[in-house]
């Protein structure tokens, strides 16, 4: 999924009080196409009818002017889509490099008029389209939604299409690694947050709900600085005093801000940024790379020189002024671990082997070798969830070549080793991301994702249960745990029980999991489970409205031949556990005497497969069958029904053919029972 959301924390004035580190500022070439920071964007916005409601003085226009202007200069593609019922406007996705391309964007998406339904599924879809056509393939993509509703359209087909569109166009997106965040407009508490959330947590993205469109330029706010790791630096809410005239300072940090935005939220007249050589830099000289619009301006300065800088913002006496500073920022972290020994190459990571950890700052995606650029920063590493300080090794010295910081790791202990990294400084909380390696153990190997189909019919639950043994083996013979990692469905429509997946209920037509098999010491490995929905109600309504009857009848028929059969003998049923030396007793079936006897799931420990849906059928002769909910081994052979003779032979039924846990059946037929 896309590792690339950042945490952000604010920026307090004080952090850099004291910073007057001087350095050269890394500068973009002519040819340079950068790729730290910046992503391939689509933004899809709802035009439907509703929006003159919920959002009657398109705010949600600023908003994303507001979230477009703060963008890097260059290096950022951008897509639209514009939908109602229809997909009213699409922009493929180009280049967007300054901004005039900005403006003209924002402007095209606010011409379009709001009328029609609301066609979720066909605004991804095309999202999605785009985003395979045109994105840039060096860089993460997003979607960024917005939509005042869930998915409302004229007919009940049309319904059913673009909801089984929207289906299609998570499972597009987990597959290709785009990420949708999405906004739920809901100014008059109507609409569901679930569709959008959902559609978000799918794909790893945020979600957030907003009941006044005043609230959509912070979301919108929101939303550039966790996916940008912005540093948000103050903010400054005041009037313009007798003078006319508002001025302050602040500092750039000597590394990793690469744009200064001044967003004025108001009425300005006038303005300036003083850099720390003295030189000013007027409105005039700044206007090709200001953003204006009805109610803010961001003023881009690129390329700023560290240290102390001051403005000048000058307006009416009285009026009110809104001044804030963000940076853009191109700092990031970079961990590598050593690898195993050579000696040990084939045998992997073995207890007590040294392992370095070392984590360095990025900038512009160039490794910084500058000790003096480090000054102010810290770094930790997090081992299966204990943090530990890193000691920061200057060139030169040690056996890691350039500057980083260091800890060394010397297993204790066999199994799995989660190991993350950060570094903090001047604002930065700089993810290094996670790494994760196996210790003395060899982890579960892959063996193949699951496709499963689930036929929904009325009256019944539908509930699927999924064997997930097949997807992955253990080297070693261990049995295996099971944990979803990710999911197109909602946290309540499914859970793991023993060796299963069990779904039981479906908001999405198709959609998939991401699971992961673990074993005993925490070595793991992943596989997806792709999940199709048939729904067969129609065909079903219309069978029993047409020959409903004659079906009726025969079913009814064979229902009251099979209630009504008898049992001949007494059923047995035994745990076994071979790995284990208790002794499990026998347990006797007796009741009832017609039909099925269903088996005693409470009095038996966990068999490896759902005891509670099998059942021992009469057959009126000196033998039973066993039938189980899905296909498990008996006797050598893989069914759902075994034959059980009445000579009181005992079969064997377990999950695998190599199980060491599971059941013994058996029937023991009355003298009285008819001859077979």
């Amino acid at each position: 999924m896309n590792n690339r959301v950042k945490r952000v924390i604010a920026l307090a004035l004080l952090l850099f009080c004291g910073f007057a580190l001087v350095s050269p500022v890394f500068v973009f070439s002519a040819d340079s196409r950068p790729t730290h920071n910046r992503y391939n964007i689509v933004l899809v916005v709802d035009a439907s009818g509703s929006m003159s409601e919920t959002d009657p003085s398109e705010l949600r226009f600023e908003a994303i002017g507001k979230f477009v202007a703060l963008l890097a200069e260059r290096g950022n593609t951008i897509g639209t889509v514009v939908f109602s019922e229809d997909v009213v406007l699409e922009r493929p996705v180009t280049d967007v490099n300054g901004i005039e391309v900005k403006k003209e964007i924002v402007d095209e998406i606010g011409k379009i008029k709001p009328q029609g339904y609301t066609n979720i599924g066909g605004a991804l879809t095309a999202a999605i389209t785009l985003l395979d056509k045109g994105e840039n393939p060096e860089l993460d993509s997003i979607i960024l939604l917005l939509s005042d509703g869930n998915t409302d359209m004229p007919t009940p087909d049309e319904q059913t299409l673009s909801l089984a569109q929207k289906a299609d166009a998570i499972e597009r997106a987990r597959a290709s690694g785009y990420t949708i965040h999405s906004v739920s407009l809901n100014a008059d508490g109507t609409a569901s947050p679930d569709e959008l959330s959902q559609i978000s947590n799918a794909t790893g993205g945020l979600f957030e709900e907003v009941t006044t469109a005043d609230d959509l330029e912070n979301v919108y706010d929101m939303f550039y600085r966790v996916v940008f790791n912005s540093l948000d630096y103050s903010k400054n809410l005041t009037e313009f005093p007798s003078s006319g005239v508002v001025e302050g300072t602040f500092k750039v940090p000597a590394i990793g801000v690469e744009e200064i935005n001044l967003i004025l939220s108001g009425l300005a007249e006038d303005y300036q940024l003083t850099d720390p050589t003295g030189k000013t830099h007027t409105k005039e000289s700044l206007r090709r790379s200001t953003y204006s619009s009805d109610t803010f301006s961001v003023v881009k300065f690129t390329e700023p020189l560290p240290g102390e800088w001051s403005y000048a913002i000058t307006g009416v006496p009285g009026d009110k002024i809104r001044i804030e500073l963000i940076f853009n920022t191109n700092l990031t972290a970079h961990m590598e671990v050593s690898p195993p020994n050579q000696a040990n190459q084939d045998a992997g990571y073995l207890l007590n082997d040294y392992i370095d950890i070392t984590v360095s700052l990025l900038q512009a995606g160039e490794r910084v070798r500058d000790d003096a650029l480090y000054e102010g920063f810290t770094a930790t590493v997090s081992i299966n969830g204990v943090e530990n300080e890193m000691r920061f090794l200057t060139a030169g010295i040690d056996f890691i070549p350039g500057t980083v910081f260091h800890y060394q790791l010397q297993p204790q202990e066999s199994g799995a080793y989660v190991i993350e990294a950060k570094i903090e400084g001047w604002g930065h909380v700089l993810d290094a991301g996670s790494i994760t390696i196996d210790v003395d153990n060899t982890p579960p190997v892959f063996n193949e994702n699951i496709e499963h189909k689930v036929y929904l019919m009325p009256f019944s639950d539908n509930t699927a249960y999924i064997d997930l043994s097949t997807a992955a083996t253990d080297p070693l013979g261990r049995e295996l745990r099971y944990a979803v990692v990710s999911s197109a469905y909602n946290d309540n429509e499914y859970y793991i029980e023993n060796l299963e997946l069990v779904i039981h209920s479906y908001s999405l037509s198709k959609g998939s999991f991401e699971i992961s098999a673990l074993d005993p010491l925490g070595g793991s490995v992943s596989f997806n489970v792709y999940i199709t929905t048939v729904n067969v109600t129609m065909w079903t309504l219309i069978l029993l409205g047409g020959g409903g009857f004659i079906v009726l009848a025969v079913l009814g028929t064979i229902a009251w031949l099979n209630l009504n059969k008898r049992f001949y003998g007494i059923c047995y049923v035994q745990f076994f556990n071979h790995e284990s030396d208790e002794y499990y007793e026998e347990i006797v079936i007796t009741a009832p005497k017609r039909g099925k006897r269903r088996l005693p799931a409470r009095k038996l420990p966990n068999i490896g497969f759902n005891a509670g849906k099998c059942y021992f059928q009469a057959s009126g002769k000196r033998h039973v069958s066993l039938k189980t909910n899905e296909n498990v081994f008996g006797g050598g052979v893989k069914d759902k029904r075994f034959r059980i003779d009445g000579e009181g032979f005992p079969v064997q039924i377990s999950r695998r053919l190599e199980s060491t846990k599971g059941i013994i059946v058996r029937f023991e037929s009355q003298k009285s029972g008819r001859r077979r």
